[in-house]
């Protein structure tokens, strides 16, 4: 495991009159440098942010204070290096930030916990129902929060397509898919047939645009703020150009998910992807436990979880600050540069 350490900066020891200052880890940070900066604006320069990727050329680790090289298999070795570089740092806050490492972490809450690390990341249960499109589907329905026509099972799409209760085209993607990966809008029922697979899930199209939920709970699961984005251009199936709106119903149903995930065991940042059609409806397409990509666009218009998240580990009350808030902020993401020397 290699480390590295950024010369120009030095941590300060606590001095015994005063509060140790905060380290925050963040565990597969990739691209997500902002994130860093973010918490790093809010903790003060006397603390401490660290980054620990299994690739060496994640953009993100060059802004950290210090980084860590993780193993590349997520198995119960990744936990245990993570864990370690925890301790070893005496790290206060791990936010991970890999669809890939939730399952595995969440299975490790109350290690991390036992060692004094808080661990930003919802119950095992959560991360299962969020990565399952089809488990998610059935429990929003459930609970009365908008959703488009799902299902899982072709025979019964198609019976729904004879009924006239579903329209073509349609939308076919993988139960746990990311990223927008392997989604297909069949226009008939033969093409339907043909892209139809097991792991599957079929779900009406929705025209409409698209928006975003950035929701927070707080250790408790206790519903903190929800704040919405209406999303103006994607990149890899991340958001790319987002512009912060008040939209009452939007933020309604932002809480009401909330208060239902978090009843269930989740914990810390959910993203939760929407469009509104063409009748004014918003649908929920699914939900995401941990940072989205389009969050900046919450942050710079004043909803700033990492100060709220900061509060939360040193035990205090977190309480969001609505008169802060500036919509009609557009965030554009750019693309940035860093020269390595020597790198392999």
């Amino acid at each position: 495991m290699r480390s590295t350490q950024r010369k120009d900066i030095e941590l300060m020891t606590a001095e015994t009159d005063r509060q140790k200052p905060a380290r925050v880890l963040f565990s597969s940070p990739g691209y997500r440098s902002y994130l860093l900066e973010f918490f790093r604006d809010c903790i003060g320069d006397d603390s401490w942010i660290m980054g620990a990727d299994c690739n060496l050329l994640s953009p993100a680790l060059y802004v950290a204070d210090q980084f860590e090289i993780l193993p590349k298999k997520l198995d119960e070795h990744y936990g245990k290096e993570l864990l370690k570089i925890c301790i070893e740092n005496e790290i206060d806050l791990l936010v991970p930030l890999s669809d890939m490492e939730l399952p595995l972490l969440s299975r490790l809450v109350s290690t991390f916990s036992a060692e004094g690390v808080t661990l930003l990341l919802s119950d095992r249960q959560i991360i299962d129902i969020c990565f399952d499109k089809w488990k998610t589907y059935e429990l929003l329905s459930a609970n009365g929060i908008p959703v488009p026509r799902t299902f899982d099972c072709l025979d019964s799409a198609i019976k729904a397509l004879d009924a006239s209760h579903l329209e073509l085209p349609i939308v076919i993607k993988p139960k746990t898919g990311s990223a927008s990966r392997g989604i297909h809008y069949p226009e008939s029922i033969e093409q339907l047939r043909m892209l139809m697979k097991p792991d599957s899930i079929i779900q009406e199209f929705v025209h409409g645009p698209e928006w975003g939920l950035d929701i927070l709970l707080d250790l408790d699961g206790k519903f903190i703020a929800a704040f919405p984005r209406k999303k103006l251009a994607m990149r890899a199936g991340e958001t790319d150009k987002a512009i912060a709106l008040e939209e009452p119903e939007l933020q309604a149903i932002g809480k009401k998910i909330g208060e239902l995930l978090g009843s269930l065991g989740a914990r810390g940042p959910l993203d939760v992807d929407l469009i509104i059609d063409g009748n004014d409806n918003p649908k929920v397409l699914e939900v995401n436990p941990r940072f989205g990509g389009g969050y900046p666009c919450a942050h710079f218009a004043g909803a700033n979880y990492p100060a709220l998240i900061m509060d939360m580990v040193a035990g205090k009350v977190a309480v969001p600050d609505p008169s802060s808030y500036v919509f009609g902020r557009t965030m554009l993401k750019t693309i940035g540069l860093h020269c390595l020397e020597g790198a392999k």
